[in-house]
């Protein structure tokens, strides 16, 4: 079973300059991550996204993943017309071979699961920012 390792909402308009990316995170779990683990990976989605958009129009075909050995990072634009960014990472299940050898199976997490948690996500994203008195 995949784990959750970290769920980001972004919007880049908040800190458009450089020393000010703390500002741009709206969101970010878990809460007990220090500044530069916050930054480090936001700004590791921001450049994700902005890098593939070199290759494809990001408009008609966004980033959806990113694998690496150990997780799967998956990105979501809710809206059109939006700058808010949506990032949700979670950890490959393992197995260890050997004391030395760890192996990942990225095939036990699949895009569709994926997808209908960050339309979960988003919908408890949206009802808190569009609530109009705190709880």
């Amino acid at each position: 079973m995949a784990k959750l390792v970290r769920f980001i909402v972004l919007k880049p308009a908040l800190g458009p300059k450089e020393g000010e990316e703390e500002k741009r995170i709206v969101f970010y779990h878990p809460v007990d991550d220090d500044v530069r683990t916050k930054c480090k990976h936001a700004g590791f989605a921001e450049a994700a996204q902005t890098f593939a958009g070199v290759f494809f129009d990001s408009a008609s075909k966004p980033l959806r993943c990113v694998q690496t050995r150990q997780t799967k990072t998956a990105f979501l634009k809710p809206e059109d017309g939006t700058d808010f960014a949506m990032c949700m990472t979670v950890a490959l299940p393992s197995v260890k071979k050997s004391e030395d050898q760890i192996e990942f199976n990225p095939d036990a997490v699949h895009d569709e699961g994926k997808c209908d948690f960050k339309l979960c996500s988003y919908l408890v994203n949206e009802f808190f920012f569009q609530c109009s008195s705190p709880f």
